[in-house]
């Protein structure tokens, strides 16, 4: 009974653990896959041949 009573108070103090709101947390996921997303084209640039980085391929 004691152990029951533990894993619920643990339980609820686990759950208050983000308050922010939809927006805030919309805002933050937005802004992570913005630098994801800047990492990437980062990368990609790094790796093509320099005729290809300008977008003037021969294809």
């Amino acid at each position: 009974m004691r152990v029951g009573a533990v894993l619920l108070c643990l339980l609820a103090l686990g759950a208050c653990g983000d308050r922010r709101d939809f927006d805030e947390r919309y805002n933050d996921a937005g802004a992570e896959l913005e630098n994801r997303a800047r990492a990437i084209d980062q990368n990609l640039a790094n790796e093509l041949p320099a005729d290809e980085r300008d977008g003037n391929s021969s294809e």
